[in-house]
C-alpha cells in the first residue's frame, strides 16, 4: 500500500516539473503572438489612416458575409481577426471540458452539493460564454433590448461572482486564486477600453483582443489545475 502511495506521488512530482516546463512554451507562444498583434496593428494605425468604413470592426457588427468583406479588404491586422476568435474558442470550450471532466472525479470522492452545483455551473457558464464568442450573442442581445452591450457583460459578470461565492476562491491554492484574479482584472481593464477610449483604430482593438485572449487563458489555466487536483486526488484514494 506504502509503494502503491509512493509511486503515485512520485508520478505527481515529475509531472509537476513536466507540466512547469509545458506552461512556460504556452506562456511564451501566447507572449509572441501578441506581441505580434501589437506590432501589426501598430504598423497598420501608422501607415494608414483609418475611413469610417474601417472603424467599423467586426466587434460592431453581425452579418458574417460584411464581416468577411470588411476584413480581408481594409486592414492587414484584420487578417488575424478569425483566428483570435478560433483561440478564444477553442480556449473557453477546453474550460468548460476541464470542468466537465472534474465533475466525473469529484462524484467519485467526498463531495458537497454546493460544490457539484459550482463545477456545473463553470461548465454550461464558459460554454455560453464560447458561444457568445463566436456568435456574438451579448451584441444581438444588446441591440434587441436597447442598452449597451456594456450593461450585458456586467451582468454576466455579476452572475458570476454570485456562483463563486457559492465555493470561495480561498478553498483552492493560492495559485488559482492568482489565475482567475488574473482573468477578472484583465476583463476589467477590457471593458474599461470600451467605455473610456476611443475606437478609431485597429490598434485599440488589438488590444482588447490580446486582454482578452491572455484573461480567457488564465481561466483555462485556473480549470486545468483545478481538474488536476481531483485526478490526483482521486488517484490516491484508488491507491489507499
Amino acid at each position: 500500500m506504502n509503494v502503491a502511495h509512493d509511486s503515485v506521488v512520485k508520478n505527481i512530482k515529475s509531472y509537476s516539473i513536466c507540466m512547469k516546463f509545458h506552461k512556460i512554451i504556452i506562456f511564451f507562444i501566447f507572449f509572441c503572438y501578441s506581441i505580434m498583434l501589437f506590432s501589426v496593428a501598430f504598423f497598420d494605425c501608422t501607415e494608414n489612416s483609418l475611413t469610417e468604413k474601417t472603424n467599423q470592426y467586426a466587434y460592431e457588427i453581425t452579418d458574417s458575409i460584411d464581416i468577411d468583406s470588411q476584413i480581408k479588404n481594409d486592414s492587414p491586422y484584420a487578417d488575424y481577426y478569425h483566428f483570435n476568435i478560433f483561440i478564444v474558442t477553442s480556449l473557453l470550450f477546453s474550460t468548460s471540458l476541464l470542468f466537465a471532466v472534474t465533475i466525473v472525479c469529484n462524484l467519485q470522492q467526498d463531495h458537497s452539493l454546493r460544490e457539484i452545483i459550482f463545477y456545473y455551473s463553470q461548465m454550461l457558464f464558459f460554454v455560453m460564454c464560447a458561444f457568445d464568442e463566436r456568435f456574438s450573442l451579448h451584441e444581438q442581445i444588446s441591440d434587441f433590448i436597447g442598452i449597451s452591450d456594456i450593461f450585458i457583460l456586467l451582468f454576466a459578470a455579476i452572475i458570476e461572482l454570485c456562483i463563486l461565492s457559492m465555493v470561495f476562491i480561498v478553498k483552492h491554492k493560492i495559485r488559482l486564486g492568482f489565475y482567475f484574479i488574473t482573468a477578472a482584472i484583465l476583463f476589467g481593464i477590457m471593458i474599461l477600453l470600451d467605455v473610456f477610449s476611443p475606437k478609431n483604430s485597429f490598434l485599440f482593438f488589438s488590444i482588447k483582443d490580446i486582454l482578452k485572449i491572455w484573461a480567457v487563458l488564465s481561466l483555462f489555466m485556473y480549470a486545468w489545475h483545478s481538474c488536476l487536483g481531483k485526478i490526483f486526488k482521486f488517484k490516491k484514494l484508488q491507491n489507499e
